[in-house]
């Protein structure tokens, strides 16, 4: 069985036409933030990202300070890559904006 790499299958996908550009990058965005949440749980307790954060979500449970920084990663990878306008999540109460500084999806 050959082994791809993420970026290697969204490529081969796109190159079948069973997705666009657009979808691809916003993909490997997505997965470089998920390795960078990935880090942060690896160092658990030593980076201070476990317990709670001392705030709410919308839906009235009490955040986690890995719950609140996985969106903060999340919501700083998106607003650059250009692919998206807003984001949402439980984490926040309202939704966010990609700010006019960066490019905006549709």
């Amino acid at each position: 069985m050959r082994r791809v790499t993420l970026t290697q299958f969204l490529i081969e996908q796109q190159r079948k036409g069973l997705m666009g550009a657009d979808l691809r990058l916003l993909m490997e965005v997505v997965a470089r933030a998920v390795k960078a949440i990935a880090v942060n749980v690896s160092k658990g307790a030593l980076a201070d990202v476990l317990g709670e954060a001392g705030s709410d979500n919308v839906q009235g449970e009490a955040q986690k300070k890995l719950d609140v920084l996985s969106n903060d990663i999340l919501l700083d990878a998106n607003e650059w890559g250009g692919h998206l306008a807003a984001m949402a999540s439980e984490e926040m109460d309202l939704p966010h904006l990609v700010p006019n500084r960066y490019p905006q999806g549709e």
